[in-house]
């Protein structure tokens, strides 16, 4: 017989003299590590029967009334039964983590021989310690609950008004560990505009600074600055943005135990504004050395004030065949900037947001024959610098004219007439209403005594600008032979247009009306040739053609002067005679012939020339929008007899002769061409 006592190990037990050591060493520990609420661990307890007789075993102190398997936080099983030599039982023991609190639990393991020959138990002491526990991780912003940057403009990305600082504070009683960061930063949008750094901690963490890290460890109560810097190159916005995240560590096993988002509010904007009127400034058509002044608007239309500074961004507005050499654009202390005709101001200044706007005077002088056009360049500070780097593009244009009256192409002055290069050899020829052009006189051709004959002479406006005409006839033989009927003394000539006035009567005065053929207030000749200003006419025509030697003779003067108000100016004025009729840019003047004696030979006409100041000022209307009036066609008729004229008064006659001599002119007037 072998006699032995039965024995149970556990797997927290190595060794027989560990047991017998078991009283001095005390209970043998079964931990817990810390855990969070709501979670659970677990631990196993393997009991092993070493002896060669079986045992019966069972657990004490693992009731109810000791907080086991009552549905509190621990529990034990199983919690009894037999072990036969060599067999081994598993005994686990659950902690739930409900409560913040700590725990220590005895438990007792005895145990006997099956058959109890024994008289007392064998027993071993389990201590089982626990601990549950919480995460105090709190967020101290500065306004509400997240950061909220506000509206901010592109450039100041980056600087102090761009930043935006918060803390955040461990009160629990661990280290903890913390991580900013934006959820899937490939391919997030806001990734790119933030940048989180840490500022400080308190206390400092032991080991490497954290400093300008997005990430750290922070100790029991403590505190770390954090700050978030914006930075953007376009104007973006985002609104309660939440994908920037903290990360918290538990640093005893590496988990992440909290995401906490930060919400994120920015509107980045570039400056806003617009210049009023938006395509440009044009003076339109000025008489030269004329000056006149036009504004136009800066408008800030953002929600910041901005600066704005205007420079010159053209090559100059002379013509390349211009032999003079453009100065170049001049900024004066004042504040002004010459460039070109034109001096614009002011073209430095701010203009507040929300509406605030800023007037430029821009004021232009008129020079010579010519066509001005300049482009300024408008800055803006804090705009957009993708668009238009130079500035924004503000064209000025303005033209200067020299006033002039068509006075060469006597097909369209003389329409109703028969117009001839040369006078007849014949004078007997010369029936009635006849032009020769190499004399520059009209005939009346015969006419009876006391009879009355009217011929309408069409002055013309070719230029862009009204002008004033001056009609006076003077006779050369006794006798009112010749005489205008006008009741208008002032009659304007609009620019470039066609129009009628009637004279009639044996009077100076007369009635304006429209001219019984409507195509020929819409028909225009070839490119006009007019009369400038001061510039004489040659000798032979300053003595006056036209009075032949045979008959009454008179001269009709016709001299255009610059209108003596603005140009561009269309209101009609009223005069005491009569009052203003709407008409074209040209004038028909209806010249009256009547016999005061037989005459003894041929009649002579009225030749039209220049020199006398009698006002005739009369504005007529442009043609409407959109319509262009044609180019006047000249149509070859029959041939002519030697020295007649037109069969009817709306019948151009034109010899071929004429056609040949075209380019080079008839008339003795010193001229210029006028395109447009």
């Amino acid at each position: 017989c072998l006699g032995d006592v039965p024995t149970i190990v556990t797997n927290l037990s190595l060794s027989k003299e560990e047991e017998e050591e078991e009283e001095e060493k005390g209970p043998i520990k079964v931990e817990f590590q810390r855990l969070l609420l709501k979670r659970k661990d677990s631990r196993v307890v393997e009991l092993r029967n070493a002896s060669l007789l079986p045992a019966r075993w069972s657990l004490k102190g693992v009731e109810e009334v000791d907080g086991f398997n009552s549905g509190q936080e621990f529990s034990v099983w199983p919690t009894e039964g037999t072990l036969r030599p060599g067999q081994t039982q598993s005994v686990t023991i659950v902690f739930e983590a409900r409560e913040t609190s700590t725990w220590e639990k005895t438990i007792r393991l005895e145990w006997i021989d099956a058959e109890e020959i024994m008289k007392e138990s064998r027993s071993l002491h389990f201590l089982v310690t626990a601990e549950a526990y919480e995460i105090d991780f709190v967020f101290e912003f500065p306004n509400g609950d997240g950061l909220d940057f506000g509206v901010l403009r592109v450039a100041d990305g980056g600087k102090e008004e761009s930043t935006q600082k918060f803390s955040i504070r461990n009160q629990g009683k661990y280290q903890l560990g913390y991580k900013f960061a934006f959820a899937r930063p490939k391919r997030n949008f806001a990734a790119s505009f933030f940048t989180v750094k840490t500022v400080s901690i308190e206390p400092p963490p032991e080991g490497e600074g954290y400093e300008g890290r997005s990430d750290g460890v922070l100790g029991p109560e403590g505190t770390a600055e954090m700050m978030v810097v914006f930075e953007s190159k376009q104007e973006v916005e985002f609104k309660d943005n939440q994908e920037l995240r903290c990360y918290v560590t538990e640093l005893l096993t590496g988990e992440e135990i909290l995401v906490i988002p930060v919400k994120l509010n920015v509107r980045s904007v570039f400056s806003k504004y617009r210049v009023l009127p938006q395509k440009g400034i044009a003076f339109g058509s000025l008489v030269y050395d004329s000056v006149k002044s036009r504004t136009f608007e800066i408008v800030n239309q953002g929600e910041f004030d901005f600066t704005f500074r205007i420079a010159s961004i053209s090559d100059r507005s002379r013509p390349p065949t211009s032999d003079e050499e453009e100065p170049p654009a001049e900024e004066s202390a004042d504040g002004t900037l010459k460039v070109g005709n034109f001096v614009v101001s002011p073209v430095t200044g701010s203009v507040g947001p929300n509406g605030e706007k800023q007037t430029i005077t821009v004021t232009f002088t008129a020079e010579g024959q010519r066509t001005f056009r300049e482009l300024l360049g408008i800055s803006v500070s804090e705009r957009d610098p993708l668009l238009d780097p130079r500035g924004l593009p503000y064209e000025l244009t303005g033209e200067s004219c020299v006033p002039g009256l068509l006075n060469d192409d006597f097909l369209q002055i003389f329409e109703e007439a028969a117009v001839l290069r040369k006078p007849p050899a014949d004078p007997t020829e010369l029936i009635s209403n006849t032009f020769i052009e190499e004399e520059r006189c009209f005939h009346f051709g015969p006419r009876l005594v006391k009879s009355r004959s009217e011929m309408r002479v069409k002055l013309v406006n070719p230029t862009k600008v009204a002008i004033s005409v001056s009609l006076q006839v003077t006779n050369k033989t006794e006798g009112d032979a010749f005489e205008v009927r006008h009741r208008l003394v002032r009659a304007r000539l609009a620019p470039d247009l066609h129009g009628a006035v009637r004279g009639a009567g044996g009077g100076r005065h007369g009635r304006a009306e429209q001219p019984p053929d409507p195509g020929a207030a819409r028909r225009r000749g070839p490119p006009a040739h007019l009369h400038r200003p001061g510039k004489p006419r040659a000798a032979g025509e300053a003595a006056g053609h036209g009075v032949s030697d045979r008959g009454e003779g008179g001269h009709l003067r016709v001299q255009h002067q610059e209108p003596r108000h603005p140009p561009g100016d269309c209101q009609a004025q009223q005069v005491a005679a009569g009052g203003w009729q709407r008409g074209g840019g040209a004038q028909v003047l209806l010249l009256r012939s009547q016999g005061g004696r037989a005459p003894a030979e041929q009649p002579g006409g009225a030749a039209l020339r220049d020199g006398v100041p009698a006002q005739v000022s009369r504005e007529v209307p442009r043609a409407p929008r959109g319509v262009r009036p044609p180019q006047r066609v000249r149509e070859v008729g029959p041939a002519l007899p030697r020295g007649g004229r037109a069969a009817g008064p709306d019948v151009r006659a034109q010899h071929q002769e004429r056609d040949a001599d075209a380019a080079g002119g008839a008339g003795g007037d010193a001229v210029d061409d006028v395109h447009g």
